[in-house]
Parts: C-alpha cells; structure tokens; sequence
C-alpha cells in the first residue's frame, strides 16, 4: 500500500491500451482508493486507426493528435518519462534518470515498437522518391502525395512478419489507393501490387476467400512469402527475400507503401515480465502475468493471442479491469478486515478434479511459479495464507498445503488421508504424507520445512 492506504496502480503506456485502463479507473466505485500512476514519455496521445484515413487523404494528420494534458486525469500523476527497467520481485520500475517507481499493481500497455531501420536504406527515402507509410504521425501525409501524384507505373505495399499492428491496416491503404486511381481516370496506368510476408491474405480461411476474389476482381498482383529487406528510393527498387527459400529479387516501384517490421518495446523484451518471444507473458483468459499476480497486461505488447488493435484492447479491457479488481480485493479485503488466516480451497492453484492433468510437467510448474508469486505479494499482507496444490518431492507428487506470511514460505504439509472411492482417486496421483522422508522441500527457489506434524506460530498477531 502507498501513502493514505491508497493501492498504487501504475500504468505504463499512454497509447489506446493505456489511456482505455485509465479512463476506466478513473470510474472505479472505489476511486479515492487508488493512487493512480501513468507513465508515458510522449507529449501527444495519437488516434493510430485513423491514420489508414489521413493516408487515403480523407482527413488532415492534425485530427488524429491531442496533447496528453488534455486527456490524462488531473487527479492521475502523470510521469513523463520513459521505462528502462522493471524489477517484478520488488514491485518497482525504474525510468530514464535512475529514478525507482514502486507499485501495488502494474498494468503494462507499452505497444509495439516500429523497426524501420531493420530493412535497408528505407530511413534515408521514406516521405521522398515515392516511399511512404501510415505507419507514423510523421510519415503518413506522404501517403496521401504520393497516391495523389501517382498517373502511371506500380504501386506496390508491402506487409511484414508478424508481430504487426492493425494486419489489415496494409491492406486497407491499398484499397483506398486502388479505388483512388479507378475514380479519377488513371487505373489502367498504374498496376497495383501487394507484397506480403505471411502465406496468404489473411488468416481466417472465410475472409481470405473474399479478399482473394476482390484482388482478383480488382487486378490487384498479390504474392506471398515475399518480406521487404531493402529500398533503393533514387532507383526506385525495393528488394524482397522469400521467406521460405531465402531467394531475394529486386522489382521497381513508382510508389511503395511500406508497413515496416514491428517487435516488443526493449524494455518489455528483455524484463522478467517477457515470453520467449519478448511481450509480456499474460494468461490469455485472465489478462494477468503468468508468474507475477499484480501485474497485468493488454494491447499489444501483451502476449494475448489476439490481432495487435484498438478493436482487441476494446475486449481486452473489461476482462483486465475485472481480474485486477478481484484480486485486488480479495487479498485487501482479508489485510483489511484484520484477517489473521487465510485459507484457499484443496489443490486450489490447479482445480481438484484435473485427473491426468497432475502428470504434465507443465502444469506442476506453473503451480509453483504461483506460489512464487503469492510469496512476493504477502510482503505486505496481514493475514498468514494457506494454499493448496500439488507438488513434487524426490519422485513422488503430494497433494500439499504450502503456508505463507510476510513474503516467506513457512512450511508444507502434505495430505495424509487419500479418499479413493466413488469419485476421489487421491492414491492414483498421489503419496501420503505419512510416507514422506524428507523433512524439506523446496517449491520455486524457496525451502521450507515438509512434514506433517508442523506447528506455526504468528508472533506479529494478538
């Protein structure tokens, strides 16, 4: 907890994600309870969906920016400063100039990081020689120019590999311009070409049908497999490697619409909040960190298997903002109403009746991770919490209890009585504790005594 007993929520990202989980706090029944912390480097807050718009040159750039002191709450502390770090075991993160921010909660809704630089010469051309992108607030009215100017050759956009904001945004330009060049009398001049990294139009069998049948009707050269690497904007050449094969090939351009490659923040990727693949690492049901339970992530720097849009943050966000508040409330309701125990239901980190499910190493892991997790979080907790689950010890699994209080895993006590009748099959999974011969065990990095005749005492209690 923060000053004034308030919960410290702090957000990062002032993009859609971010200012979506924001304004919905700032409606939260139980608003004078939290501190709430924005930290966005930015000046301005940019409407990125209707840049496909600015781009086809139905509405000027300025539209799509306001200042962010117009938007964030004056009643929501806002940081202008950019991440560098987070540390998840000590609930801090820290910013350019050193500076440390401790939260209660963290919600991260960084975006995406555009890689222009990963395709050669695009930096030096793009907004001149014919290449353009909707792709940036700095870049997109070069779209509009160079759609406008075009009488004769080829317009060619280009789609990288995924991750990509907005995967029909590509798309959307191109039909835009298409139309464009048909309304006003040059569409037998210009041939109109697609370039995309992935195997088809669209992943989503139905809809790629239908946008296969009007590029077909609409003349549209599409070719897949091929990802943009290099542009030549004085020769007007752009090369493509096959994604398969590697084969590169250079083809010419009078207008090239370059949707650059994309990747996670570099302080999101190389966190302890990331996955493999460098986004923050969410259950996809739940929106919460898989092995951190404060922290929370949405839009596209969250590993959600979703498209990376405003459309999903839209979803997205209901399913955030429940799951933050319940637990929120429900370790603050027990810390708060002077709870002195706590006690979770039987292998209540899995779910009782998962059958086989207790023989996957990968659901026994993630198991202790939550434990990890709930060890970290009671730093602060009153109440001395016992969890259930099942854990391993010297090759054999127990249906245990793991006690915890003030960031320490006091003990674990496994079951001794194992039903194994009508539906309870305990004795199929598991040991009995009366077997055990081990006086330790260690779940996640953190050891404790093991047995079943263990005895705690709180001695920070009446």
């Amino acid at each position: 907890m923060s000053a004034e007993n308030k919960s410290r929520i702090v957000i990062v990202g002032g993009g859609t994600g971010g200012m979506a989980v924001v304004a919905a706090l700032s409606q939260w029944p139980g608003r004078e309870n939290l501190d709430i912390v924005l930290i966005e480097p930015s000046e301005y807050h940019y409407y990125q969906p209707q840049w496909t718009m600015v781009g086809g040159g139905l509405f000027p750039r300025e539209v799509t920016r306001r200042s962010m002191g117009e938007l964030v709450p004056d009643d929501v502390t806002w940081v202008r400063k950019r991440v560098e770090g987070f540390d998840p075991e000590n609930n801090t993160l820290s910013v350019e100039g050193g500076e440390s921010v401790a939260y209660d909660y963290l919600v991260v809704a960084a975006g995406l990081k555009l890689d222009w630089h990963k395709i050669d010469g695009l930096e030096q051309t793009l907004g001149q020689n014919g290449v353009c992108s909707n792709y940036s607030y700095d870049t997109v009215e070069s779209t509009w120019r160079a759609i406008r100017d075009l009488r004769s050759g080829t317009a060619m956009f280009t789609f990288p590999p995924p991750p990509i904001k907005c995967a029909g945004a590509p798309q959307k330009i191109m039909y835009l311009a298409e139309d464009h060049f048909r309304r006003t009398g040059v569409r037998d001049q210009i041939k109109v070409a697609y370039r995309c990294a992935a195997d088809g139009i669209f992943a989503v069998k139905k809809y790629a049908a239908v946008l296969n049948r009007i590029c077909a009707e609409r003349d549209i050269d599409t070719q897949f497999a091929w990802k943009l690497v290099a542009v030549d904007g004085g020769a007007h050449e752009a090369t493509f490697e096959n994604t398969k094969s590697s084969e590169q090939r250079t083809e010419s351009f009078d207008m090239l619409h370059v949707t650059p490659p994309m990747s996670a923040p570099t302080f999101v990727a190389e966190s302890p909040l990331a996955n493999d693949g460098g986004f923050v690492d969410v259950d996809k049901a739940t929106t919460q960190h898989v092995r951190y339970p404060n922290v929370f992530s949405l839009g596209d720097a969250s590993s959600l298997p979703t498209s990376k849009t405003a459309a999903a943050v839209r979803a997205q966000l209901p399913v955030l903002i429940m799951n933050l508040a319940a637990t929120m409330e429900m370790a603050e309701a027990a810390h708060d109403a002077g709870a002195a125990l706590l006690v979770c239901p039987e292998l209540g980190l899995t779910g009782y009746a998962i059958d086989d499910l207790l023989m996957q190493d990968a659901m026994l892991d993630r198991a202790e991770a939550a434990v990890a997790s709930l060890v970290r979080a009671s730093i602060d907790w009153t109440p001395v919490i016992m969890v259930g689950l099942p854990l391993r010890v010297m090759g054999r699994l127990y249906n245990v209890a793991a006690v915890i209080h003030r960031g320490v895993l006091q003990g674990i006590a496994p079951k001794t009585f194992l039903p194994n009748y009508r539906e309870f099959y305990e004795r199929r999974h598991f040991a009995s504790g009366a077997d055990a011969r081990v006086d330790h065990a260690v779940i996640a990095g953190h050891e404790a005594a093991f047995g079943t005749n263990l005895i705690f005492r709180a001695t920070d209690m009446p």
